[in-house]
Order: C-alpha cells, then structure tokens, then sequence
C-alpha cells in the first residue's frame, strides 16, 4: 500500500527534501489556465452539441436538427475561444495574485519525495 502524503514518520527518516515556491511563471499559468479551460469548454460543448441534436431530432424533425447543429458548431467554437481567453486570463492573475502574496508570506512549503 502506498505511503500517505500525511505520514507520521518524522520527516528525518523520510527521504523528503522540502522546498519553497517562492513564484510562478505570469505566462506558463496563463498557457496552463488557457488550455485546461479551453479544453473543458470543448468538452462540454460536444457533449450539449449531441443532446441538442438528438432532442432536435426527436421533437422537431431533421430540418430544425440541422439548423441548431450550425449554431451549436458556431456556440461551439465561440465557446472554446472565449474559454482560452477567460482561461489564460485568470491563470495570469492569479499567478500575479500569488507572487504578490507569496512576497509578503514567503511562500508554499511542499515536501518532495
């Protein structure tokens, strides 16, 4: 069974170098936030692109099903754009929120194995 990461062993007989960060990088949290966000806006918006379809379909017949697969392609790839912005937006603020915090705190200890 694997060792918890709240082991009781004290840390002296444990191979655990402890590190600060002290900072992050404003522009690798911003491509990070973007992406991630992007790719769940992605996500998220096939699967309404599907259940839209199939209760397009069921309800109002193929010609209504066509025209909201044309929206929901054109939602789709608004979404999944406004998604990267929103994204990398907020990734870089709380990057900068974080160093400014981490400046006065002196940052988050973690401990590496």
């Amino acid at each position: 069974m694997a060792e918890s990461f709240m082991s009781s062993a004290p840390i002296s007989d444990r191979d655990i170098t402890r590190r600060t960060i002290k900072g992050i990088g404003v522009g690798s949290a911003s491509a990070y936030g973007a992406f991630l966000t992007g790719l769940l806006w992605l996500i998220q918006g096939i699967i309404a692109l599907i259940v839209t379809l199939f209760r397009t379909d069921a309800f109002a017949g193929w010609q209504h099903a066509v025209l909201f697969a044309g929206v929901g392609l054109g939602g789709l790839v608004i979404g999944v754009l406004m998604g990267i912005v929103v994204g990398g937006v907020t990734g870089a603020v709380a990057a900068l929120v974080y160093n400014l915090v981490a400046r006065y705190t002196g940052g988050i200890q973690i401990d590496l194995e």
